[in-house]
């Protein structure tokens, strides 16, 4: 592929991922992990039952790998690490881990859940770095101060890579405050000084989605929320991206707390 066709491709999925899915992964709905509990009964109700093998009509898919909680946020791991890795780098906007989180130890310590688990390892074949950054100001309250100050929001820094930032120009703001009292919205920009880049944020109170595209970047960075101030940073191989998908119809893989979900087909 080339890079035009590599960066629509990206652009498509990204794009979805940024604004399809934002409400339902923070509004904690999460079909996979109910879906997990409920085969975890079956299997469980299945054993009980003395059957020596498969009951045909019923598909029965193997129990969580780690013990597992219901919460108001779905099922989640009972031994889930708020805080998984230490802060490396810091300034007065963010706080960088470093480690590209990567390996199935780390994949481990990110997700909630196996469906989670699952979907973040599957990523790995197109991203080569993903780190996570913890976000000291998020965009919902910069938009709250700048209306309380009458001023409109004009310019923001989002993380990159190990201490790196990109300084982006609003172009334009779709914002406001839900029945819930949260703050959601999307907000469309550039890279400052290269108007050729776009940059996508999708937010829903503290949790933020999006990505940051250019010619002129070696790779397009992908943002997921991982938890309220978190977000997860991620390199886009285009190339593997595209092999991935090629000829594919692209599958459903969203949790409750992270964002993703291409859809139709490429």
């Amino acid at each position: 592929m080339n890079k035009l066709v590599n960066h629509g491709i990206n652009f498509g999925i990204f794009a979805a991922i940024s604004f399809g899915l934002m409400k339902v992964s923070v509004a904690k709905k999460n079909e996979d992990a109910s879906s997990q509990s409920a085969s975890a009964k079956t299997a469980e109700q299945l054993g009980s039952s003395g059957s020596n093998g498969p009951v045909l009509g019923i598909e029965v898919e193997k129990p969580s790998s780690r013990p597992i909680i219901e919460t108001e946020e779905g099922i989640v791991y009972t031994d889930f690490v708020m805080d998984p890795f230490e802060v490396k780098i810091s300034n007065e906007r963010h706080g960088w881990t470093v480690l590209n989180a990567r390996s199935p130890e780390h994949v481990e310590l990110l997700a909630h859940s196996d469906p989670e688990k699952d979907r973040i390892t599957e990523e790995n074949f197109w991203t080569p770095r993903r780190e996570l950054v913890y976000r000291k100001e998020v965009v919902s309250d910069l938009l709250a101060k700048a209306e309380e100050s009458g001023d409109a929001l004009k310019e923001l820094i989002l993380p990159g890579f190990a201490g790196d930032e990109f300084n982006v120009t609003v172009d334009d703001i779709q914002s406001f405050v839900n029945e819930e009292g949260i703050r959601e919205g999307d907000i469309i920009g550039h890279l400052t000084g290269d108007p050729d880049s776009k940059v996508i944020l999708g937010f829903y109170g503290d949790r933020e989605s999006g990505l940051v595209t250019s010619p002129n970047l070696e790779q397009d960075i992908n943002y997921n929320p991982r938890e309220d101030g978190q977000i997860l940073v991620k390199s886009v191989d285009d190339q593997a991206l595209g092999y991935f998908f090629e000829g594919n119809e692209c599958q459903t893989i969203h949790s409750s707390h992270d964002v993703g979900e291409p859809n139709g087909e490429l």
